[in-house]
Order: structure tokens, then C-alpha cells, then sequence
């Protein structure tokens, strides 16, 4: 009889590094975010966040490594760069938080049960919005440091699906666009005693905008304007927000006030 071979055993030492990723997996603008104070942009690619640098023109990516991985389906970043948050896909999906210096999972957000639709940092990146699918139907409003849900609310329905979602530039409010929907949502104080961790509890009141001959509009994204130095100024003493802007799928591009679609600026072309 000839000897049985002894089969070598893999070395488990050595572990495949991932260097570079071609092509992404966005299926619309919640798939796609850019910092306004550094170079970076970030899209998805897969169960991967891709933290692109535009100058040196290098990737870095976000990835988690403590279990197995599900598709992400929306990534924002927080307006300093400093993090990134991403939403999964599927049962029981989580929204998870990186820090994009050291590129470490610093959060993992369980609030949702059937997918993240799109996310949002408050202006000062302190808080987190995340919006899910609309069998999942609920926006939750978290707090960025501990982890801590301040509040969760249904916000929509297979009939008025949220698309997209952003803060106000004073963090105030939330507004939320979709199909057939434009809806603020004021952030308030709660009458329930603070969570555990101190933090104070928070409500959110929905109140739907007035769409006039807009009703029937699919808004496909929503967005805050940015403050800078110079315009913080100017606004505060004004008393008032930044404007808000609402993009219909059709091209149409229009300015909010509260409550009602103030002004249509025109129809962007591609």
C-alpha cells in the first residue's frame, strides 16, 4: 500500500486585502455623498463603502469584519468628514457608523426591520436620521455618540415610499420626500424621563407640505442648504433657517418654505 499523503493545511495567517474596487452598486443619489469640508466622496459598492479621495485620487474602504456582511443601500457623510454612516439591506438590517479617520465600525444601530432607504447627519454631526423601506415604514432619529434611538415614528407607506431625507441647517427639523410626499417633521422635547445614558428624550410631529399642482410629483431627493461662516452669520441674526430644496423626478427643482412649496426654480436638464 502506498503511503496516504498528509494534505497541507491553509495558512490561516495570511488574509486577502482588498485594494481596490471597480465600478458601485448605486442605484440612486442615497448610494452617493461627498464631504463639504474634505476632499472625499464615498459611494457603495456591494457590502463595501468606498471612501474615494478626489485630489490623490486613492481609495480607502469600510467594511465590516466582526460578522457576515449584508448589501448596503444608502451611505451619507457628516458635513466635517469626520464619519460615515451606511444603511443595510434586508431583515433585520443595521446602520452603521464609521470613523473615517481610522476607518473602525464605531456604531451598529438596530432600529429597523426590513432595510435602510436613505440616511442623514444633523448639520453639527451629532445626530443621525435613517428612513426604511416603506414595508419597514418607520424614521428613526438617533443619537451619533451612544447609539441611543430617541424617538421612531411611521412615516410612510407602500403608497407614499420615502426616497430621500434630510435636517434642517439649524437641525430643527426633518424633511422627508417621496412618492406623493414632502413632509417636515419637528424635533421637540418629550414629557418621558431621559434615557439611561442622559440623554433627553425627543418627539418628532409630522406635518405634511402643501403641494398645490405638485401633488402628484414623484421627489426623488430633498436637501438643506450648507451654511458657511459668512452665511451663519447673516441667517442668525435674521432669525431663520437656510432654504430647502426638493428635486421631483421629472427634473423640477423647487424652494420650500414650511409648510409649502414656496417657489419652483426650473427644470434641470442632463
Amino acid at each position: 500500500m502506498k503511503p496516504s499523503r498528509r494534505l497541507k493545511k491553509p495558512d490561516t495567517s495570511s488574509k486577502l486585502i482588498l485594494e481596490e474596487i471597480i465600478g458601485l452598486t448605486t442605484k440612486n443619489a442615497n448610494g452617493l455623498a461627498s464631504s463639504n469640508s474634505k476632499a472625499n466622496c464615498v459611494y457603495l459598492a456591494g457590502c463595501v463603502v468606498v471612501v474615494y479621495n478626489i485630489d490623490s485620487g486613492t481609495q480607502s474602504h469600510l467594511i465590516v469584519s466582526n460578522r457576515m456582511p449584508k448589501p448596503l443601500s444608502c451611505v451619507a457623510i457628516s458635513q466635517d468628514g469626520s464619519f460615515v454612516a451606511a444603511g443595510e439591506s434586508g431583515h433585520q438590517p443595521a446602520v452603521l457608523i464609521w470613523d473615517a479617520a481610522t476607518l473602525a465600525v464605531i456604531s451598529e444601530l438596530k432600529g429597523h426591520q426590513y432595510g435602510v432607504s436613505c440616511i442623514g447627519f444633523s448639520p453639527d454631526g451629532r445626530r443621525l436620521v435613517s428612513v426604511g423601506f416603506p414595508r419597514d415604514g418607520y424614521i428613526c432619529l438617533w443619537d451619533r455618540r451612544s447609539g441611543i434611538l430617541f424617538t421612531k415614528v411611521k412615516a410612510c407607506s407602500s403608497c407614499s415610499a420615502v426616497a430621500s431625507v434630510s435636517f434642517s441647517s439649524d437641525a430643527k427639523f426633518i424633511v422627508t420626500a417621496g412618492k406623493r410626499h414632502l413632509k417636515f417633521w419637528k424635533i421637540g422635547s418629550s414629557t418621558r424621563p431621559r434615557t439611561n445614558t442622559g440623554a433627553a428624550a425627543l418627539t418628532m410631529q409630522g406635518k405634511s407640505v402643501s403641494l398645490s399642482h405638485h401633488k402628484g410629483c414623484l421627489f426623488i431627493a430633498v436637501t438643506s442648504s450648507i451654511w458657511t461662516d459668512s452665511c451663519r452669520v447673516d441667517w442668525d441674526q435674521a432669525g431663520e433657517v437656510l432654504p430647502i430644496y426638493a428635486l421631483t423626478d421629472a427634473g423640477v427643482l423647487c424652494v420650500l418654505t414650511f409648510w409649502a412649496v414656496n417657489t419652483k426654480l426650473g427644470r434641470l436638464k442632463g
